[in-house]
């Protein structure tokens, strides 16, 4: 279970930085290279669609241990802020 969670936690890192890095590249650094297109597109669909399974495994894995702070719970509070940036971003 431990292993469980380290993983979760590893793969949501990775596909929050990944939206991070989408997000910052089209307020503030304006990449244009066709490479960084390319992996954008790529890459962004399932990070996105990932987010909130991640969301409900870490939500199972925080009730299997009985509400405790562990990885799980941070997982979670990290996938919930990204999903709401993502729809605050596309509302706005």
């Amino acid at each position: 279970s431990s292993y469980l969670m380290k993983k979760e936690l590893i793969f949501s890192l990775i596909s929050t930085s990944i939206l991070l890095f989408a997000f910052l590249n089209y307020k503030f650094f304006h990449l244009e290279y066709a490479l960084v297109g390319f992996f954008h597109e790529l890459i962004i669909l399932p990070c996105i669609i990932s987010q909130p399974i991640l969301f409900y495994l870490s939500l199972k894995n925080f009730l299997k241990i009985n509400f405790k702070m562990d990885t799980s719970f941070f997982v979670m509070v990290i996938l919930f802020l990204t999903m709401i940036s993502i729809f605050v971003s596309f509302i706005i």
